[in-house]
């Protein structure tokens, strides 16, 4: 399996949900972002190439760096991060069509992230503004703002495991443990579909 997460525009939470993806998957992270804050993960550096190899997730930064087409083009399921302003949501329109062109079987999951708790205008309204530039299937999904991505970061530790922490990590963490369960059930399906 082959998971890709990038979006042309930077600061979108690519880093957040790559983390949480690989420790749920048990993947090996790799990343061209240097400027990524998360540890233990294999950040490429200058010129080096990117080998393309299974059980891997890709965390690739807000640019386009030309060592990451063979990925892409090799990648099973492509996560596309997004926030809901016009610039974000221009930029997701071209990082979708861009993954279409390297990979026309791609599957895609565009992914609102941060989005306010209950508010499932800033999905619908992002996901209408989408669908009028983006004419082929792709997959919508949000995560919405939470503290606990932060804490994750900085502890090292997966929602998943804050989440089980405590009964009060059970509750206050919920919504945002079922929109990564939802998430990770689009990626399921997608792997799924790939084996048969």
């Amino acid at each position: 399996m082959i998971i890709s997460v990038m979006n042309l525009k930077g600061g979108v939470g690519k880093s957040s949900i790559s983390f949480q993806l690989a420790q749920f998957f048990k993947l090996k992270m790799i990343t061209n972002d240097a400027n990524t804050g998360i540890m233990n993960i294999k950040i490429l550096k200058g010129n080096s190439s990117i080998e393309v190899n299974e059980d891997r997730l890709y965390d690739f930064g807000g640019f386009d760096d030309i060592r990451i087409h063979e990925v892409l083009a090799s990648s099973n399921v492509v996560v596309v991060p997004t926030l809901y302003s016009r610039a974000d949501l221009q930029n997701t329109v071209r990082t979708v069509r861009k993954v279409k062109k390297l990979n026309p079987e791609a599957n895609i999951i565009v992914t609102i992230n941060r989005v306010r708790s209950g508010d499932s205008k800033q999905l619908n309204s992002a996901k209408a503004s989408l669908e009028k530039y983006i004419d082929f299937g792709v997959q919508y999904c949000q995560i919405r703002d939470s503290k606990v991505m932060l804490h994750s970061l900085d502890s090292g530790k997966s929602i998943f495991d804050i989440h089980k922490s405590s009964k009060l990590n059970r509750h206050v963490y919920t919504g945002i443990i079922n929109d990564f369960y939802a998430l990770i059930g689009h990626i399921e399906e997608f792997i799924d579909d790939g084996k048969n």
